[in-house]
């Protein structure tokens, strides 16, 4: 196919604007191509790679060697190696259609065609054998009908590329070769991969329907077409990258009937992702459903399912994003309920879908809150009691199941006590099970509707599924996805690369076998083997091992695999593993694989669901109807092998891909332009990597290189022999000689075609052009033949015109004659007297008329004779068979009689009969007994057939006496039906009375009834009240005890503060004393250094006026000992000074703790003023109850609302209790946090005592340092005397110099300690601190629970004044039935 067929093509097209703008007019086109393909050829163009641009186009400036000068469109210039350059194509190759027609294919030109068919509208082209399609991220007018009806029945290369031209081609290759076809719609999400499928799904419905009108569409096709909105509603979701993602897969197969009309449909889903259900990220959304329901729903749904708040007011959707840009969750809603309506899904249908979705949502709600000992509870039950009503299940049951479900021990069932996070996640855990349950419910609801028990030949299936998913972290779910993804890119690449050369070297044709590298099979088996266990099957093990966890099953892959498979790699840091995919290499992280694969459910709850009223919920969970929980045995219904999820999905893409390799396959590969979602702009170097990972190059080289077309011997011969008809002699040619010499006659290129054992195979284009030459032959063949008909149908026409010429010049001459007749006088006569002549004419006819009567009621005779007769035919035909059988049964057993003679007579002859009979005495016997029988069967036969014809007589006269019968029937039939009528217009009076006396006595009745239930309220009402206010009165004695406890830890607790504060006071007095001594010692040592400083300025003069009487050299060994003293004495000021400073920062350390102490006595006094408060809210309380019990006493007939308020009530004063028992816990921890605050002050007390200590020593060293200064200085004056003893004076100097630094390094050693004990000391009360604020928090809780414990009072109240009204109602309601009641007997007395 050539570039200007092409685009000559695409001008013609009748498919709107869009279509028209593709093409320029052939002038144009033809003048810019010339001009364009000049400029190109002054130059030598090429494509460089870039970074950022993906590949940028040049020239080539110089040539050296293996490096050119490329200069850009910028002006700038750029050295490259040749290597690093690719080719251009002419600009007549500029946004061709099919780009297997480039002349240069690389990477560069085809990401150029696409970028320019892109920015021109064009988001379809053709990539070889399968189509590339790119997102244009907005609307384009290219899906009328009018476009749909113009690509039907036409070929590939007379359209522009398309959708519609795929589901075109596997239409009619379904319809032309008798096989199953496939398409597959692969690609990233965002890529546009939903869409196209509702394109395909939308050609196919509407090429294929019975209606001849294709804008109208039958109820079967409407069907399909409206499934799609309903799956969209329950599966899709927004994305970061896609407004509208399908977060499952699907295989859409479309059944046909031989003669190409659908006859049914079925869908099957793959991987729907449930953990969307509980967690989004904030630019993502939940599933589409729960924001129309929220959105769309009416008042009366919402009021059904307790649905009062948007989408802020529910865990499940108030994190994620709320709207989307251009969608209208609302009129989604109203869409969606006509799709239902469509595909036949009734009210009943759609009310049990929504209830899945609010008990999602009020699922997510339930508060859960852990206790002291970490056990779950749940304080607010509001949420769980709109569960279990939408549920149709108990409450209480289903709240126990959730906090203490029982688990088996043993041979005994126990309650097990849950944790907070355990509830968490068996609450989500059911979430997710009842929507993906439901959504699977779903799918079978809409197969059962779209599949018909009509005739099915053939499908087509249309494939969307996810495409290869890479994240930061990727779990689970992405491995699964990634599995598929490399499933279906092994099939690909088997299909258009190793199948189709393996069946080159099956045809024998000379063929290189190329390989492309694309072999998948060892990261396949890597996931799916079983022999050496791959990662899905060791997840199986884990599984069922006991104690296994995440970081076993990671151990156990590396243990296997690692270093063994260049496919798999170890991580650095994270728990997990490597995989090589084909699109890249992807890290995955393990946690919470085991769980995720086993899917584990709280049997407890699903075992509730099983026996729920409602019969929907109930049917999702059939698989636990055998459980039961009682402390005995358990009857569980087998379920048969444990399969995880990652084993059923294995099994059903092993089915998915056995249905796959049973088809043709069509290939539409999509393509995400950019990450924005922006129209009009590509991301070049992301769609190079989509083309790479999708093998697009790949397969425009074996297209080019192979021979994509092939026909059969028989098959070319049937479809071509038209263009070289007299070429094969007549009779019997061999099919490949056929071919071969018609191939010939055509004087094709013998590199343009291959013939195999039983196929011919075409290089791409070539069997395109076969056909244009078969259809120019064939236009000219049948114009002839038009031609020949229409010769011969005018040559018809002309020779019926000449007779009709001829018959009219006849009628002329007779009209003439006649005309003349009439002027003769005997005419004129005769003309007069012919009405007197007798004529026997109308007799004649009068007899005619009889003879045709009496012929009618013959015929009518006869034919009702024939039919009488046929009938009796037929009954004695089947007598006659009866009669045939037992004819052959007789004849049968006289047949075997004769065989038994013959052989009796056969086994011996004997030489006389006497002699025989001798031998044989019975054998005489037998025959005379098989003679009588004979006999009398004869005799049997003779007797039926009589009785079989007086059996006929007698039916004769059966019939003439039935015909009497049935009119006599007739007669009484008529009377009878008249009596009925009166009959049943008397009955139905009686029916009337009936009802109206059954309707009086029913309502006397319930009257009755309802008097005495009234009475037997009241009596268990005054017995409840009693009993109530039992437990009012032991509650008073429970708050009495609990008062005094509460009072005797009080003063506990007061008199451990009284002594905590004696024993600080004592402690800061001591500080105090001591402080004061340590600065005194502090500046008596300041004195005596000042003192020791003027005394080395002394000798240091002296030593001078010595050095200068003296030697130069030993002098300067004096000068220097001299300058390492004053430096050590140096450093020990600086190390007291700092010693010094430590002290007073210890001091301020111990004031401040003395601040916070007296802190948190306030603290303490505060809590207690509010436990005080809070107790004579408790008084409060108690004596509302008090007066709510009076009110309660005087309202007793209405006795369920009541209980459920005593419970509420009791529920709250528990909860007082509850929070009561927390603020004294939370007394008791601050007594022990201070006791902890005293100990850290009595730490640190003796570590200033230590500090001290240290201190003395110090001083004590500081001493002996001046005297060993002194004597220093003596030496110096000795050393005046006695130079020649000076080394041995040095050593021990230094010596000693050494022992002191050592000393000084511990002392700040010790310093360091005490420093770390302080900040420990602090740490202690900055948590005391904390907890004062979480008092505080407690504090404004427990405040705004007493508010909403008042509001409750007030309902109560309000419900206790409408029972009164209702019960005013009530009496009303009785006297008016019994007032009915009377005037009813009145009537029936009257």
């Amino acid at each position: 196919m050539t570039t200007q067929n092409s685009r000559k093509s695409s001008t013609y097209l009748p498919g709107g604007e869009v279509f028209r703008r593709f093409s320029t007019s052939s002038r144009g086109a033809g003048v810019v191509d010339v001009v364009a393909h000049a400029a190109f050829n002054e130059k030598k163009w090429v494509w460089v790679e870039d970074k950022e641009a993906g590949y940028i186009a040049g020239y080539i400036t110089k040539e050296m060697g293996e490096k050119v000068e490329v200069h850009f469109n910028d002006n700038s210039s750029r050295v490259v190696n040749v290597n690093e350059t690719e080719k251009m194509n002419p600009p007549k190759f500029d946004k061709v259609e099919d780009m297997a027609d480039l002349t240069h294919l690389n990477e560069s030109s085809v990401v150029h065609n696409l970028r320019l068919r892109y920015l021109s509208d064009m988001i379809y082209t053709y990539s070889g054998l399968f189509l590339v399609a790119v997102n244009p991220y907005h609307p384009l007018p290219i899906y009328t009908d009018e476009i749909i009806r113009s690509y039907k029945n036409k070929r590939r290369y007379e359209m522009p590329p398309h959708i519609y031209a795929v589901a075109d081609a596997a239409y009619h290759d379904m319809l032309q070769e008798r096989e199953n076809q496939s398409i597959l719609i692969t690609g990233e999400s965002g890529a546009g991969k939903t869409e196209n499928t509702k394109k395909v799904i939308q050609y196919i419905a509407t090429i294929a329907s019975d209606s001849a009108n294709t804008k109208k569409y039958g109820l079967l096709e409407q069907q399909i077409l409206q499934a799609n909105p309903i799956l969209e509603a329950f599966g899709n979701a927004q994305t970061i990258r896609n407004n509208n993602s399908s977060r499952f897969g699907k295989f859409i197969r479309i059944e046909f009937s031989s003669a190409g009309q659908i006859s049914g449909a079925n869908i099957e889903r793959y991987l729907l992702e449930k953990s969307r259900v509980t967690y989004q990220t904030p630019e993502e959304r939940n599933f589409h459903i729960f924001y129309q329901l929220l959105k769309g729903a009416s008042p009366t749904i919402k009021d059904k399912f307790l649905l009062d708040g948007s989408l802020d007011d529910y865990r499940f959707t108030k994190h994620s994003k709320k709207n989307i840009d251009g969608v209208d969750d609302t009129a989604e809603f109203e869409i969606l309920l006509n799709a239902m309506n469509v595909v036949g899904i009734s009210q009943d249908e759609q009310i049990d879908l929504f209830r899945i979705i609010a008990s999602v949502l009020h699922l997510g709600n339930i508060n859960v809150t852990s206790g002291r000992d970490d056990q779950a509870y749940i304080s607010d039950t509001s949420a769980a009691e709109k569960v279990c009503h939408v549920l149709g299940i108990p409450t209480e049951a289903f709240i126990k199941g959730l906090i203490r479900p029982q688990v088996k021990a043993g041979r005994e069932w126990v309650a097990q006590a849950r944790t907070k996070e355990q509830v968490l996640y068996s609450i989500e855990a059911l979430a997710k099970a009842l929507y993906e349950r439901s959504f699977g419910a779903l799918v079978e609801r809409i197969n059962k509707a779209i599949d018909t028990p009509s005739n099915k030949a053939y499908f087509i299936g249309v494939l969307d599924i996810a495409g290869f998913e890479i994240f930061k972290t990727n779990g689970f779910e992405q491995l699964c996805i990634n599995y598929t993804n490399e499933k279906l890119q092994q099939f690909f690449n088997q299909h258009m690369f190793v199948l189709e050369q393996e069946q080159y070297k099956l045809e024998n044709i000379e063929w290189n076998f190329i390989d492309f590298g694309l072999d998948l099979q060892p990261t396949i088996d890597l996931i799916e083997k079983a022999k050496p266990v791959g990662i899905l099957a060791c997840l199986d093990e884990e599984c069922v091992m006991p104690k296994a966890s995440d970081k076993t099953f990671v151990e156990k892959l590396h243990s296997i695999w690692k270093n063994k498979s260049s496919k798999y790699g170890v991580p650095r840091f994270q728990q997990g593993f490597i995989l090589n995919h084909y699109a890249a290499k992807v890290e995955y992280t393990t946690s919470g694989w085991l769980n995720k694969n086993k899917d584990p459910l709280n049997e407890n709850v699903t075992k509730l669901l099983a026996h729920s009223s409602q019969p929907y919920i109930a049917s999702l969970f059939t698989d636990f109807l055998g459980d039961t929980t009682d402390y005995g045995t358990k009857n569980r219904v087998k379920r048969g092998v444990f399969r995880t999820v990652g084993r059923r999905h294995k099994e059903q893409l092993h089915s998915l891909m056995q249905q796959l390799y049973s088809t043709h396959p069509h290939f539409v590969r999509c393509i995400v332009p950019n990450d924005e979602k922006m129209a009009g702009k590509i991301n070049v170097p992301l769609v190079l990597d989509q083309l790479r990972c999708n093998g697009v190059l790949e397969g425009i080289r074996i297209c080019r290189a192979g021979f994509p077309n092939r026909l059969g011997f028989i098959e070319f011969r049937q479809r071509y022999e038209i263009l070289a008809p007299k070429i094969l002699p007549n009779g019997y040619v061999n099919g490949r000689e056929a071919a071969q010499k018609l191939l010939e006659a055509f004087q094709l290129e013998s590199d343009q075609y291959r013939i195999g054992l039983s196929k011919i195979f075409f290089r791409a284009g070539v069997l395109a052009e076969l056909e244009e030459v078969r259809d120019t032959k064939l236009s000219f063949v049948f114009t002839r033949f038009q031609a020949h008909c229409r010769g011969k149908l005018s040559r018809k026409d002309y020779s019926k015109l000449s007779e009709k010429t001829s018959a009219a010049l006849v009628i002329q001459r007779n009209i003439r004659a006649i005309n003349k007749l009439k002027q003769n006088p005997w005419w004129k006569l005769y003309y007069q007297i012919r009405p007197m002549l007798p004529s026997k004419k109308d007799e004649q006819i009068r007899l005619l008329k009889e003879r045709i009567k009496e012929l009618e009621e013959k015929v009518q005779h006869e034919i009702q004779e024939k039919q009488k007769l046929e009938s009796s035919n037929v009954e004695l035909e089947v007598e006659k068979i009866t009669l045939e059988e037992l004819l052959h049964n007789e004849r049968s057993l006289s047949l075997e009689k004769d065989e038994l003679i013959q052989k009796i007579r056969l086994t011996e002859e004997p030489e006389n009969i006497d002699e025989y009979n001798s031998t044989k005495p019975g054998s005489k016997d037998q025959l005379l007994e098989l003679e009588q029988t004979n006999q009398l069967l004869q005799e049997k036969f003779e007797e039926m057939r009589s009785k079989y014809e007086d059996e006929v007589q007698e039916r004769k006269k059966d019939k003439i006496k039935l015909d009497e019968i049935k009119s006599k029937l007739e007669a009484a039939e008529l009377s009878r039906i008249k009596f009925e009528t009166i009959e049943g217009s008397i009955k139905y009076q009686v029916s009337k009375l009936e009802t109206s006396l059954s309707d009086v006595t029913n309502e006397l009745k319930t009257s009755r009834e309802n008097v005495q239930s009234l009475e037997l309220y009241i009596k268990e009402l005054e017995a409840k009240t009693e009993s109530d206010a039992a437990e009012i009165a032991d509650f008073g004695l429970l708050q009495q005890r609990i008062q005094e406890d509460f009072q005797e830890e009080r003063e506990k607790y007061r008199k451990e503060i009284d002594d905590a504060q004696y024993t600080l006071e004592q402690t800061r007095k001591k500080y105090e004393v001591e402080m004061n001594k340590l600065n005194e010692e502090i500046e008596l040592d300041r004195v005596n250094m000042l003192n020791l400083q003027e005394e080395n300025k002394k000798l240091s003069l002296k030593l001078k006026d010595l050095l200068t009487n003296n030697n130069e050299s030993y002098p300067l060994l004096i000068e220097g000992e001299r300058e390492k003293l004053i430096g050590q004495i140096t450093e020990l000021s600086q190390l007291y000074n700092e010693i010094s400073v430590s002290n007073d920062e210890l001091q301020t350390q111990v004031n401040n703790l003395l601040i916070e102490m007296s802190q948190l006595k306030m603290a303490l006094e505060e809590t207690e003023t509010q436990k005080m408060l809070l107790e004579k809210l408790k008084k409060n309380l108690e004596d509302r109850l008090d007066e709510i019990h009076e009110q309660y006493h005087d309202a007793s007939q209405n006795k369920h609302v009541a209980e459920k308020n005593l419970s509420a009530l009791d529920r709250e004063v528990f909860d007082l209790k509850q929070l009561v028992e927390e603020h004294q816990d939370a007394a008791n921890a601050l007594s022990e946090k201070l006791r902890k605050v005293d100990a850290s002050l009595a730490d640190s007390q003796n570590e200033l005592a230590k500090e001290k200590e240290e201190n003395q020593e110090l001083i004590k060293s500081k001493i002996i340092l001046e005297k060993q200064i002194t004597e220093l200085n003596a030496k110096v004056a000795e050393l005046e005397t006695k130079l020649s003893t000076s080394p041995k004076n040095l050593k021990r100097l230094e010596t000693r110099l050494e022992e002191l630094t050592l000393a000084i390094n511990n002392e700040t050693n010790e310093k360091n300690e005490s420093i770390s004990n302080l900040r420990k000391a602090n740490r202690t009360i900055r948590e005391l601190q904390f907890q004062l604020e979480e008092n505080d928090k407690s504090k404004l809780r427990f405040e705004q629970e007493i508010c909403k414990y008042e509001q409750k009072v007030g309902k109560l109240r309000e419900t206790i004044e409408e029972m009164q009204s209702s019960e005013s109602s009530l009496q009303l309601s009785k006297k008016r039935a019994e007032r009915e009641a009377h005037e009813a007997k009145e009537r029936i007395v009257r």
